[in-house]
């Protein structure tokens, strides 16, 4: 059989690497036809034409949205569009009229079908997430238009485990830093598509909601995903070891120490630049933060990781009504969607060993700082009050502490160092996984087994 001659130099593989690695306003042109390209919009990509003729202003021609039309059927416009333009006609007519008893159309997709993947993804998954989620979430919206935007002019209800598997099959030949991507990248990356589906299956199963009969139930019958290979697994298993070992441990002094001592330097710094902004007669308003007990609530979020050994995002979701008498009773953010949600129950200690402020002190300093209130959030928006401050909202003065501090760790590795500390000194795996919001010790059997007491050892020993 003859080879299909293909008239563009474009392929959907580069089009997917341009839209993950380029800006908007970015553009590349195809070295098969004059004047064709693509460029960059904010979310998207969009095929053009740009006019070639000596009289004409040499503009562009927006043909249409790279995943609502094929390339086979961009191109053949454009050149349709090259005829005319070359022959003193306006080349947009062959948006209006195709060669082809009009055959191509711009948009093969109906805009107002929210059963197209596409659609769904643009018109409803993209202002969810904007309007529900935070962090993490938002990286989802450009993710999987990178990974499965060769999907949109597909219907969800038609997406089939073959279009995964082609996909597994392209993903798993990509390479980070020369090597093979883990498989718990690649399903991470498939996760992202099951939960836009959720979300579709969530919202059409609502009754009579706006999108009902949009998606009833998943279109993947078994999964999709094909399980590790035996590569793959070891290579998985060889990288969780060394990561554990880095990062699940136990933190030194010196390094704690560090820490607190870049804290109160970045609150000192902070109360001072207030007091030169408050000099200004039209800054003069600003609360004077060196009458505050903490200049910043960095602060009281750092001593509270470090004390609680909770996730950053469910301290930030404390409210003030979660402590009382002495004890902090809290249901762990991932889970507040669970059938059963996990509850974080906490004794608010007054001890101390390393840091200035107990947990107790620091939580009635800052509540004393916020006018002593009873009930709403511990960490409140600057913006809004009524709401909890962002996830990644510590992320930006956490950077400025850790240089000052000469370290670089996660916020996450105090919660690390908490269940690190209490498996070492022989606390309970199970009384440990409650106090941290697990639901079974399975995550501490995987990821903490190296601090737990070697009794067979300790056993044997006595033999």
């Amino acid at each position: 059989m003859a080879a299909i001659k293909k008239e563009s130099s474009f392929t959907n593989k580069q089009l997917d690497t341009f839209h993950g690695n380029s800006k908007k306003g970015d553009c590349i042109f195809c070295s098969k036809a004059t004047g064709f390209g693509v460029v960059k919009n904010r979310t998207s990509l969009s095929f053009f034409y740009r006019r070639t003729s000596s009289d004409s202003n040499r503009s562009r021609i927006v043909i249409g949205l790279a995943h609502k039309i094929t390339i086979e059927k961009a191109v053949k416009i454009a050149k349709e569009m090259f005829t005319l333009d070359n022959a003193g006609n306006n080349p947009k007519d062959a948006l209006r009229t195709s060669t082809e008893d009009n055959a191509l159309r711009t948009v093969t997709v109906p805009d107002n079908d929210l059963s197209y993947l596409g659609n769904f993804y643009e018109q409803v998954y993209t202002p969810y997430v904007h309007k529900h989620k935070y962090g993490s979430a938002l990286n989802n919206i450009n993710l999987i238009k990178f990974e499965f935007g060769h999907l949109f002019r597909k219907k969800m209800s038609e997406l089939t485990s073959q279009d995964i598997e082609d996909w597994q099959d392209k993903i798993e030949k990509r390479e980070s830093n020369g090597k093979p991507l883990v498989y718990n990248t690649i399903k991470r990356k498939y996760d992202t598509l099951l939960g836009l589906l959720s979300i579709a299956i969530q919202l059409s199963n609502k009754p009579n909601g706006k999108y009902a009969g949009l998606l009833y139930e998943s279109p993947f019958k078994v999964r999709a995903l094909r399980g590790a290979n035996n590569d793959q697994k070891r290579e998985y298993e060889k990288k969780q070891k060394e990561l554990d070992r880095l990062n699940r441990r136990i933190m030194e002094d010196s390094e704690l120490c560090a820490i607190e001592e870049a804290l109160f330097q970045f609150s000192r710094d902070t109360s001072e630049a207030r007091t030169r902004s408050r000099q200004h007669t039209s800054r003069k308003h600003l609360p004077d933060l060196a009458s505050q007990n903490f200049a910043h609530w960095i602060l009281p979020f750092i001593y509270l990781c470090y004390y609680t050994g909770m996730r950053p995002n469910d301290v930030l979701d404390l409210r003030w009504e979660d402590f009382y008498n002495g004890k902090l009773t809290v249901t762990a953010n991932k889970s507040r969607n669970y059938k059963e949600p996990i509850v974080i129950r906490q004794n608010i200690s007054d001890q101390k060993r390393l840091f200035k402020y107990s947990c107790k002190e620091v939580l009635d300093l800052w509540q004393e700082d916020n006018g002593s209130p009873a009930t709403g959030w511990v960490f409140q928006s600057d913006a809004d009050r009524n709401k909890r401050l962002g996830r990644d909202g510590y992320k930006k003065s956490w950077a400025t502490i850790q240089k000052l501090a000469g370290i670089q760790i996660h916020v996450y590795s105090f919660r690390h160092h908490f269940i690190s500390y209490q498996l070492s000194i022989g606390s309970d795996k199970i009384a440990v996984a409650h106090l941290v919001g697990h639901k079974s010790t399975r995550m501490i059997d995987e990821h903490y087994s190296h601090h737990l007491p070697n009794k067979a050892t300790d056993a044997l020993n006595q033999m």
